[in-house]
This record gives C-alpha cells, sequence and structure tokens, in this order.
C-alpha cells in the first residue's frame, strides 16, 4: 500500500512538473522535478527533464550536474551524452562538448542531432578530397548492375520556402517516387543533391525524401508543424551527409533545373575525371531564350551559363516534346554545337494517386474548397498554372472582361486561377485589381491540396490554357485525366500534349479565343461531345511507365561511357576537359549577357578540381591552396616547334588583409613555371611560357598554389562566408610566332579592354518562328572583335 502510495505521489508530481514546464515556467518544473527525485533518485528520464528545467532557469552548471547524474544512471544513453553537450556549449567549454557529443553519435550512428552539431564543430562530414576511390558496384544486388542517380537539388531547394509542387516539380516527385517504389535489379537507385556548402552532391535519404514529397501533395501550409519538420529534417540529413561516391559509370540524371547552382558544372567535370560517370539532363523547355521577354534577368543569364555549359558535359538529352526537341537543337546550332537530336518522352501521364496515413490530413470531401469559395453548383471555367506573364492570365482577364459586357454577370461563368505567384505579373493583376467587374468574376487560389485540386477539376465546366510558350504542358493532359475539355494555344508543345482531344485557338486572335469560349460556355452538346471523345480516346499512361521509359532511355543513351570505362582504367584528360580557341581572352566571370551567339563559351568550364570558389562578376577566387587550369588547344592552333604564351589576370586579396606569395606551373613539368607576390587588391598579369614539346594530346594543364588564406566573411561583415586565396580573372593564350594575337592582347591590355577579347560578338539580329511556334534568334553575320 505505501509502494502504491509512492508511485502515486511521483506520478503526480511528474504530471505537474511537466504542465509547468510545458507553459515555460521552469522554475516551478525543476521544483516539482527534484521533489519527484526525492521518491525515485534513480530515474535517468526525470533528471534529464530536470536538466532541462535547471539550465532554461539559466543555471548551466546545476544542468551539467543533472545530465552527468543521468549518465551515470543509464550510460548508454545517446540523450544524455546530447543534452551534457548542449550544457558544456553553452557553458563556454568547446572541447568538454565536442567529446559529449562524439559519444553520443557512438552510441546512436542515427542521432541527427548529434551528427548536426559535429557538423556546426566542422566534423562528421569528410569531404570531396577524402572519396576519390570510386565504388565498384552497388551491394547485395548481383549480376550487371548500375548506378542511376537522380539530381534533386532544385527539388529540395524549392521545399525551402515554397510545398505546392508545380510543373516540373511535380513531373521529378511523380518519376523519381514511381522508381523508388519499384524493384529493379538492374540499378542502384541514389537519390542525390548538389549542396552549395561543400560543392557537391550529397545522398538523400529515400525514406525523408517520400515523406517530403508525399506531404507537398497533401496540403499547401507551410507552417504546418509536420511539414516543417518534415523539411527540417530532410535539410538536417543533408547537412552531415557526406558527398557522394558514385560508381564507376554512374549516370548522373538530372530531371529538373541546375543553373542556379553556381559550381555545378565544375563538379560534372570532376565527377566525371574521378568517377567517369555520364550526366543526362531531361530539358524541359527553352524558355529562357527562345521567349525572354517572359522571363526576368537574372534568369535569362544563369540559363545561357547553363547552356554553355550542358552542351559541352552532356552526354546526352531527354525532353519532354518534339517542340522542345527542336528548340534546344536550333539553340544548340546557334552556339556552335553540333548535338544528337534528343529523345522526345511524352510526360501524358494521369494525376498521380497516393495511398492515405494517418498522419496526414485527407481532404477527400469536395465541399470544404467549393463552398468556401463559392463554387458549390455554380458553373466555373478552370485555369491551373503558375502565374507568370507567359501563363497570359492577362489575355484571359481581358477575355473574360468582355465577356462580362457582354453577356452580362449572371451569364458569364466564374473564371477559377490556381496557382503560385511568379514574376512579371505586374499587368495582369493590375488588370484585375482595377476592375470590380472581373473581381466578382474571378477567383484566385494557390496552395491548395492535390485532393483539393482534383475536386476543381472535376466540378469544373472546362479548362483553359492560353500559355504563350511551353515545353509540355501538364495541365493539358491533367485536364483529360479528369474527363474536362481544354482549350488551349496551338503554339509550341501544347498542340503535342493535346493531340485531336484539345480545342484550340489563335494565340495571336483574342477574338479567336472569345469565339472559342463561348461555344464550350453555351453549346452543351458540342462540351458533352468533347468530354465523350476524351473519356473513350484519352488512355494516360502510368507515371511508372513514364519513369521506367526516361530510365532506360538515359541508360541506353549514355552507354559509350560505360563501353569508355571498360577500356580505360581512368577518364583521360581529352574526355572531359574543353576546348579553348587561341587569341581569345577567356573570362571567369559570371555571365551577364541576356543573348546568344554562334561559338560563345564561358571560361568557367576551364576551371578544374575542387580548388575553385564559385564565379563573382569580376572573376573567381581559389578556395584552396591549389587550383587547376586546364583547357585544349583546337587542332588549327596546335603548334609543333616553338611556344605557347600564356598570360593570366591575377587579383590579390580584399584590401586590408595580406600579401600572397604563388605560384603557377605547368602540371608534370618542373621546368616550367612562375613564381610572384601580390598585393592585396593588386590587379596583376602574369605570363607563363609553355614550349610546344610539353603539350601532350593539345591539353595544358595549369596548376595556381598560393600561401595566403582570408576568410571572406571579415572583409563583407558576414555577408559572404567563403575563404578565398587568390583571385583569377581570366587567361589568354597564343603561339609565340603569332605576333597579331600577342599585339591584340597588349593593346587591350593598355586601353583596359580585355573584353574586346572575348570572341565574337553578335549583331542583335531579329527572330523568326520555329516549325513548333518557339521564337529563337536567327542566324546573322557576325563581325570580329578585333581592333
Amino acid at each position: 500500500m505505501l509502494l502504491s502510495s509512492k508511485t502515486s505521489r511521483f506520478s503526480s508530481l511528474v504530471s505537474k512538473a511537466d504542465a509547468a514546464r510545458d507553459r515555460l515556467d521552469w522554475k516551478t518544473a525543476a521544483q516539482l522535478y527534484r521533489e519527484s527525485l526525492a521518491i525515485e533518485s534513480d530515474h535517468h528520464a526525470i533528471w534529464i527533464q530536470l536538466g532541462h528545467a535547471i539550465k532554461e532557469s539559466g543555471d548551466i552548471g546545476g544542468a551539467e550536474s543533472a545530465y552527468r547524474r543521468a549518465i551515470e544512471i543509464k550510460p548508454e544513453d545517446s540523450d544524455a551524452h546530447l543534452q551534457l553537450g548542449h550544457a558544456l556549449k553553452l557553458g563556454g567549454r568547446a572541447d568538454q562538448a565536442l567529446e559529449a557529443y562524439l559519444k553520443s553519435l557512438e552510441l546512436d550512428p542515427g542521432n541527427k542531432h548529434a551528427r548536426h552539431e559535429l557538423a556546426n564543430l566542422g566534423l562528421v562530414r569528410r569531404s570531396v578530397s577524402q572519396l576519390l576511390t570510386p565504388k565498384r558496384g552497388a551491394k547485395g544486388k548481383p549480376g550487371a548492375v548500375r548506378q542511376l542517380a537522380f539530381d534533386v537539388s532544385d527539388l529540395i531547394h524549392y521545399f525551402r520556402g515554397a510545398r505546392t509542387p508545380t510543373g516540373i516539380q511535380r513531373v521529378q516527385i511523380n518519376v523519381v517516387t514511381s522508381i523508388l517504389t519499384e524493384e529493379r535489379s538492374d540499378i542502384d537507385v541514389t537519390i542525390v543533391c548538389f549542396t552549395e556548402s561543400i560543392d557537391f552532391w550529397v545522398e538523400v535519404s529515400p525514406e525523408s525524401f517520400l515523406r517530403v514529397c508525399r506531404l507537398a501533395l497533401w496540403a499547401g501550409d507551410t507552417k504546418d508543424p509536420i511539414w516543417r519538420k518534415a523539411v527540417d529534417d530532410l535539410h538536417a540529413d543533408l547537412s552531415t551527409s557526406d558527398p557522394v561516391r558514385f560508381a564507376r559509370g554512374a549516370c548522373l540524371l538530372n530531371l529538373g533545373t541546375s543553373w542556379w547552382l553556381q559550381n555545378y558544372f565544375l563538379m560534372v567535370r570532376y565527377a566525371k575525371e574521378r568517377f567517369g560517370i555520364a550526366y543526362v539532363p531531361y530539358v524541359h523547355d527553352c524558355i529562357p531564350v527562345v521567349a525572354p521577354e517572359h522571363c526576368v534577368k537574372e534568369l535569362t543569364q544563369d540559363f545561357i551559363t547553363w547552356l554553355l555549359g550542358v552542351f559541352l558535359h552532356a552526354d546526352a538529352f531527354l525532353v519532354n516534346s518534339k517542340a522542345t526537341s527542336a528548340d534546344l537543337m536550333k539553340v544548340s546550332k546557334v552556339l556552335g554545337h553540333d548535338i544528337a537530336p534528343p529523345k522526345p518522352i511524352y510526360l501524358d501521364g494521369g494525376s498521380a494517386q497516393w495511398e492515405s496515413a494517418e498522419e496526414f490530413t485527407a481532404t477527400a470531401d469536395e465541399a470544404p474548397i467549393l463552398a468556401d469559395n463559392h463554387l458549390a453548383g455554380q458553373p466555373f471555367v478552370l485555369f491551373v498554372s503558375t502565374i507568370e506573364s507567359r501563363k497570359n492570365h492577362l489575355l484571359a482577364f481581358d477575355a473574360w472582361l468582355k465577356l462580362i459586357k457582354k453577356r452580362g454577370l449572371a451569364n458569364t461563368p466564374r473564371l477559377v486561377c490556381v496557382g503560385n505567384r511568379g514574376w512579371m505579373v505586374e499587368a495582369a493583376m493590375a488588370r484585375l485589381a482595377s476592375s470590380d467587374l472581373l473581381k466578382k468574376k474571378v477567383t484566385m487560389l494557390s496552395k491548395i491540396s492535390d485532393d483539393e485540386l482534383a475536386s476543381l477539376y472535376r466540378n469544373c465546366a472546362f479548362t483553359i490554357y492560353p500559355s504563350s510558350y511551353e515545353g509540355w504542358g501538364l495541365p493539358v493532359t491533367e485536364s483529360f485525366s479528369h474527363g474536362k475539355a481544354c482549350l488551349a494555344a496551338n503554339i509550341s508543345s501544347l498542340p503535342e500534349a493535346g493531340g485531336v482531344l484539345a480545342d484550340y485557338f489563335d494565340i495571336d486572335s483574342e477574338r479567336d479565343f472569345l469565339t472559342k469560349l463561348e461555344r464550350l460556355i453555351d453549346d452543351e452538346a458540342y462540351r458533352s461531345g468533347r468530354e465523350e471523345l476524351i473519356r473513350t480516346s484519352f488512355k494516360p499512361r502510368s507515371w511508372t511507365e513514364i519513369a521506367a521509359e526516361i530510365v532506360d532511355a538515359a541508360l541506353e543513351q549514355s552507354t559509350r561511357v560505360v563501353e569508355r570505362e571498360k577500356s580505360l582504367d581512368r577518364v583521360t584528360e581529352a574526355h572531359w576537359v574543353c576546348e579553348a580557341p587561341a587569341g581569345v581572352y577567356h573570362t571567369f566571370s559570371r555571365n551577364t549577357e541576356t543573348r546568344i551567339w554562334k561559338n560563345m563559351s564561358a571560361g568557367e568550364t576551364f576551371r578544374m578540381g575542387l580548388g575553385w570558389n564559385f564565379c563573382d562578376d569580376w572573376g573567381c577566387w581559389m578556395k584552396g591552396d591549389t587550383a587547376d587550369i586546364a583547357f585544349k588547344i583546337p587542332a588549327d592552333s596546335i603548334v609543333c616547334d616553338g611556344r605557347y604564351l600564356i598570360y593570366l589576370a591575377l587579383q590579390g586579396l580584399p584590401a586590408n588583409t595580406e600579401a600572397a606569395n604563388f605560384r603557377i606551373d605547368l602540371v608534370g613539368e618542373e621546368e616550367c613555371g612562375i613564381q610572384a607576390r601580390i598585393l592585396p587588391s593588386q590587379w596583376l598579369y602574369k605570363k607563363l611560357e609553355a614550349p610546344a614539346r610539353l603539350i601532350r594530346n593539345g591539353v595544358v594543364r595549369l596548376r595556381l598554389e598560393s600561401d595566403a588564406r582570408v576568410a571572406l566573411s571579415a572583409t563583407t561583415d558576414g555577408v559572404d562566408r567563403r575563404t578565398a586565396t587568390l583571385g583569377v580573372a581570366g587567361f589568354y593564350y597564343c603561339a609565340d610566332s603569332d605576333a597579331n594575337a600577342r599585339l591584340r592582347f597588349v593593346e587591350a591590355l593598355q586601353l583596359s579592354d580585355l573584353g574586346s577579347l572575348k570572341g565574337r560578338l553578335p549583331y542583335w539580329p531579329m527572330v523568326e518562328t520555329s516549325a513548333y511556334g518557339a521564337r529563337l534568334p536567327v542566324a546573322s553575320p557576325l563581325r570580329s572583335a578585333e581592333p
């Protein structure tokens, strides 16, 4: 009886202590936990809770004592060591905190919090340079197995600030999750994410990835605690994961975008060199160069940088339509590349369906989304699209305003626009905001779940998609998946997506758009006929089938890399070093152009290895003690005798830092090198003379070394956290026998006009219309940049 009374008293005190803790009354909580421990002194979990309460009260020493007592009682408890580490860190004893975190991770290798703390202290994660040896095959899978690495960098980055996926994110989710849930014995599937913190890919937990993807489709609330925890856990994993060690001959398949990642192609080159990987991008469109008027300048600049890299690095291209294939081929020709025709793989799949789970809140009931927006029992037309200028919301709003004025409010169906807000939408939103009539007949929705979107599709009269340019057009096929007619623009890929099932209007004729709209609004027999045709003729493929086609095509079209690997111990330089025309200044600065032209190139492609930061507007900082520059001399510039003169434009470390001693050597040739000293903020131009007899296979590889190192945070008030050792703005080379090329460089240098040596510059021509309606730069006479 006495025992029962003590147990009851203990439980009562703990409950009261927990309640005080939950209302942040730490002093009361600490007192109640002490009273409970007077009854059960060996209860290690309560000692931890006491430590928390004491710590939050400001007594770090008392918290440490409580955590140490918990460890005495249960030394194998990883969490107790973790909490002790926190207390020691707060007490300024970093070395002892480190020992506690290491012990916590030793006891539980899956303890994410311990790994995160150690990562913040610069431990746990191995560097890329420690993982030079490629994997020889996948563990646990017999037979011929090839590693397939899905690059989902942009999807994971998207989830940092958004939840509801748009077109490209939706494709990635459907394809990658389909492959993850299928058992294939011929491939070793890895999910990878390129992180800017280490400039390389890290492996993503399939379980964490699947969980976030399911939650992204389940609801749109970015503040939902379940969503935030899932995203935070995913990023905690990434922050402590080691760089990926690719298997020899692995295929890196990127279904999304990568042009916003600064050092992406630098690491593609590195992975090709060390692991012999094949790189295959799935290209969704070429909008930033074929329709730049619909993009912000920075996007177009980054996309052009990506184009300059992708044509040099991709082993094959996959695309979503014949229109995108035609555009990509034309763009490659404008830039002076001859690529094999990309393989189109249509995204003609139905809506992905996820099995329900108790932890998610499904919205299968259609009433809320319809009733909450006054749509229940009312006719409405659905327009699903990100809100940006290319999608033509302005055209839709103007057409609806004309319908209202002609037909009256009562006879005009509501227009429901579903999508997140993008860029360059000021004109459309201003039109909506300025018209009281429009506001009565236009509903704008965003951040809705897949179930809610499906409800809107099922209950709409029909859908519209007046986009002025598309790579595919997922909302068209989604409309068909729900048996609804769709009125789309007759441009780019939309006729491929819609086939004979969609209705089309002339993108240049608002009158045609209005005529087709009114037919679908008023002619119920016609609309029913279109729906019947869709029901009987539309056969959506499963996303499992589409995913399998994408994977098989990527592996098939990159087999030459595997075949090459069979005959090589490592990839030779000739396979991955890019050509650099002689007599041209190759800048390491970021691209600032918004147009493309013949033989346009990016100097960043000549950076090699792990020693480079991303490119800035002026050039590029080295981040290590050494960094390499490598380029291939074109056949028409190779000389057998004499020397090559290589000029490098260098910049010293920021002002108020320190001078640096540096060396520049021709790799493998000790007799060919120079050394000098560069002062802070100094611009210096150095010439390296490389005898032609030392240039093997036409490949030049230079190694730069510097003995100074500066944390840029000290000169940027903490904004820039990179480490810099030496700045390189670019290089220029020519044969010493080419007196004209030497004179041009000296003259440009004297005039502070190295930009005039960037090669050929374009006249800015008008554009022509491709076979699929996209607008591209036409070929035009090019003027030389020579003085």
